[in-house]
């Protein structure tokens, strides 16, 4: 039999443009799937609650951490014992969000997004490109509407609860695209976001559009924390910290006492905690920011993230994870 191989000379140039899009589309997802498959799985450790980690969260009734070469580990009695996970992946995972009927979403290098459906018992990966930047917090302002941000201006979406992600880079007015280091939302609707370089940007439309604020320093913002009708304290490099009382539209320095870098933050019903280099732990009340006291931890570990428990609190750091029973004493400095 005689197979014309000219039938597609003859069809018309808008059919043909959409087959080669259909098979563009195919193959792009053809390749994403070749690469999760071939996702190295994190290496199984002996000790793994005393390894590199990131960021520890609550999901459900049960504790988890997660950290260097994609390591997972879970609590199911408050910290007390910890067990290692399988993990799709071993590239480093920075930061992780619970959003409800034991969902929850964690993300890191390679622009790696993990999700699971049963509070941490088991994983799977969502998205990866060994060619992508660092993601480096992800954040849900309710069951549906979340957000992933890292290196480079990248920040994914989702409206549908993490079924779908959407990619978009957000450029600072000079033509830049700044890493992007967190994501917070007033309870008024405005969502900031934390940059590099003293960056700071700002939707009034759940993030459809960012406009970029006139900064109080150039130094980098390593996170937010939002309180209030619009109040925000943003913190970064050297022990600096900023309050805005208004959303962004302007800021203050508050003097923290320390010259540690801040790399994580926690608000509680009376508190703002400030955690980072060196073991350091600032914290000021929550009523009115200003007057800090500090706690340094032993062996001056960095804390990248706090989790309070009912034993106390649960410290991520490069020293693995470091609890504190007995309440923080506050010496003033």
């Amino acid at each position: 039999m005689m197979v014309d191989h000219g039938w597609c000379l003859r069809l018309p140039a808008a059919i043909v443009l959409c087959l080669s899009l259909i098979l563009s589309c195919l193959n792009k997802a053809s390749a994403q799937g070749e690469q999760l498959s071939r996702r190295l799985s994190a290496p199984i450790l002996a000790q793994p609650s005393m390894a590199p980690l990131l960021d520890v969260a609550r999901l459900g009734s049960r504790l988890v951490a997660v950290g260097n070469r994609g390591l997972i580990i879970t609590s199911n009695d408050e910290g007390v014992t910890w067990e290692q996970r399988l993990s799709p992946t071993d590239v480093t995972l920075t930061a992780l969000v619970f959003v409800g009927s034991g969902k929850g979403f964690a993300v890191g290098h390679e622009e790696s997004l993990l999700r699971t459906d049963n509070d941490g018992a088991s994983w799977s990966l969502v998205r990866t490109d060994a060619s992508g930047v660092p993601l480096l917090r992800i954040r849900f302002l309710d069951a549906q509407r979340g957000f992933a941000v890292g290196g480079r201006g990248v920040i994914y979406s989702t409206s549908d609860g993490g079924g779908s992600w959407t990619r978009t880079i957000i450029t600072a007015d000079d033509g830049f695209d700044p890493h992007l280091f967190d994501i917070a939302s007033t309870a008024d609707g405005r969502l900031l976001l934390a940059a590099e370089g003293g960056r700071l940007f700002r939707s009034l439309d759940g993030g459809e559009v960012w406009d970029e604020l006139q900064s109080p320093y150039t130094g980098s913002f390593f996170g937010l924390v939002t309180f209030g009708p619009q109040s925000v304290l943003a913190y970064g490099m050297l022990g600096h910290a900023f309050l805005s009382r208004n959303g962004g539209d302007s800021w203050e320095e508050l003097s923290t006492g320390i010259d540690q870098s801040f790399f994580c933050a926690v608000a509680t019903g009376e508190r703002i905690f400030l955690a980072g280099a060196d073991g350091a732990i600032a914290t000021t009340p929550l009523h009115d920011p200003g007057v800090f006291t500090v706690h340094s931890q032993p062996g001056r570990p960095t804390i990248s993230g706090l989790l309070s428990t009912p034993r106390g609190w649960l410290l991520a750091s490069d020293r693995g994870l470091r609890e504190v029973t007995a309440p923080f004493a506050y010496p003033t400095p």
